[in-house]
């Protein structure tokens, strides 16, 4: 799978950059929902760019068992759901080279 940006979504036209759990990296794959901000989603690839399918218990509210939530950067850090925050998506000194900002919208802590 080709490596991308996930703030950046820099992958070729009808996919998006999300993250695989197997390899643990970014990656671009098709899109097939188009869902957006919010709303209930069952799998990786069924958010829009810029949104991961994030389980429910990361979220102040979602009506699924896990939600559209957005990318952020940490070093710009703004999120569009009330209750959320910018919190970096790998733990402190753990990122891969060129990930070191990137965040998720999601309940602190």
């Amino acid at each position: 799978l080709p490596a991308c940006d996930p703030l950046l979504q820099d992958c070729p036209e009808g996919e998006l950059c999300t993250w695989f759990p197997d390899p643990s990296a970014f990656a671009c794959a098709n899109t097939s929902e188009d869902i957006p901000l919010g709303e209930p989603c069952g799998y990786i690839n069924d958010c829009a760019a810029g949104l991961w399918c994030a389980p429910t218990d990361m979220l102040p509210v979602c009506n699924g068992g896990s939600c559209c939530a957005s990318y952020c950067d940490t070093s710009d850090p703004s999120c569009a759901v009330a209750g959320t925050e910018c919190v970096p998506w790998y733990p402190e000194g753990m990122a891969p080279p060129g990930y070191e900002s990137v965040g998720l919208c999601q309940l602190p802590g």
